[in-house]
């Protein structure tokens, strides 16, 4: 059985977080391609918000929900 503290080491994937930098070297499958059609999609993942989208050119793109960009 896993200590109270050892238990939010491993679960807890939020920004600055170990598991969360963890996470966030890899690939993360939070919707499938087919989704993603001409409106964009605001989706959670790992305690951020971010928004789905298919450019003009077909391929999909991730922001975060906030971008100065957008």
């Amino acid at each position: 059985m896993l200590s109270a503290s050892d238990n939010d080491l491993l679960t807890r994937t939020g920004p600055h977080t170990p598991m969360g930098e963890y996470f966030r070297r890899f690939w993360q499958p939070v919707m499938l391609s087919s989704e993603v059609q001409d409106a964009p999609k605001r989706i959670r993942a790992l305690g951020e918000d971010f928004v789905l989208f298919r450019g003009r050119d077909g391929r999909v793109g991730c922001l975060d929900l906030h971008c100065s960009h957008r």
